[in-house]
């Protein structure tokens, strides 16, 4: 239920940031130019996946004692478990961002390329990105995140 009620408080705060955005752009059309731009777009998405992230924290409130704890360590500021910028990680983050940077419209080409690659090229680019997942899987990661409930 906490996590509902954040994301509609989420829904909310969305919605009348769009209202009032909207009236802007009816005011100064300069607006509408830098609401399609890229930074604001960049900027919404990280707000979004930022918001997502730190409302998944209910589900191991449990297991990590206090929320208060529990954002600091999510934050990578938990002392000697700090987290690491692993190359797991720092790919992991890059494989993320190319997804979404994909998208745009001057790189949609790209993935049609790829897909121009011989058979044995991509299968090799695929068995890699096979090798990377299992390689950077945490040990012990099983848990299942419904479990405690």
């Amino acid at each position: 239920m906490l996590w509902g009620l954040l994301h509609g408080i989420g829904m909310v705060v969305h919605g009348r940031w769009d209202d009032f955005y909207k009236r802007q752009c009816r005011r100064d059309r300069r607006f509408v130019a830098w609401r399609k731009g890229l930074p604001y777009r960049v900027a919404a998405w990280a707000l979004t996946i930022s918001f997502f992230v730190i409302t998944l924290g209910p589900f191991r409130w449990a297991a990590a004692g206090a929320p208060g704890q529990f954002l600091v360590a999510m934050l990578g500021q938990a002392g000697p478990e700090r987290i690491a910028l692993s190359p797991p990680l720092l790919l992991a983050v890059f494989f993320l961002v190319a997804q979404h940077l994909l998208q745009l419209p001057g790189l949609r080409r790209l993935p049609a390329g790829f897909l121009a690659l011989p058979a044995p090229v991509r299968g090799v680019a695929y068995g890699l990105l096979v090798a990377f997942l299992f390689i950077s899987m945490p040990l012990g990661s099983g848990t299942f995140i419904y479990q405690q409930f």
